[in-house]
């Protein structure tokens, strides 16, 4: 029998690394021969799958929701930078990093509180 892939805690792992600037200096500083600037946008291209009937199922009508308006953000970002990416420290100084994080923190918000209300009583 094949496994389901864990889409959800996929996206919520991603949306914490773009969301939080702490996290992405500690991954360059981790990873000094990964272009982290590049890789916030591999590994959401790498773990949003909307068409995915798993991953539709793993999550509610409003956090897909949330997460479609993060995927159109990160989209207009990708169009209006460079294919190749400054350094995490350059792009961070960036109006188009800014939006990126603000918007991800709403995305991660959307999925973390839905997540808490589903959650049963213990």
């Amino acid at each position: 029998m094949e496994e389901t892939p864990e889409f959800r805690g996929r996206i919520i792992e991603v949306l914490e690394l773009i969301s939080n600037p702490e996290a992405q200096l500690e991954y360059q500083k981790r990873a000094s021969f990964v272009k982290v600037a590049a890789e916030l946008f591999n590994q959401w291209d790498e773990s949003y799958h909307p068409t995915d009937p798993c991953f539709l199922g793993q999550f509610g009508s409003s956090e897909l929701a949330a997460l479609a308006v993060f995927a159109g953000v990160i989209d207009e970002v990708a169009d209006a930078t460079p294919a190749q990416l400054p350094p995490l420290v350059d792009f961070m100084k960036t109006k188009h990093w800014e939006r990126l994080v603000l918007s991800a923190r709403v995305a991660l918000s959307a999925v973390k509180r839905t997540q808490r209300r589903t959650v049963a009583p213990g």
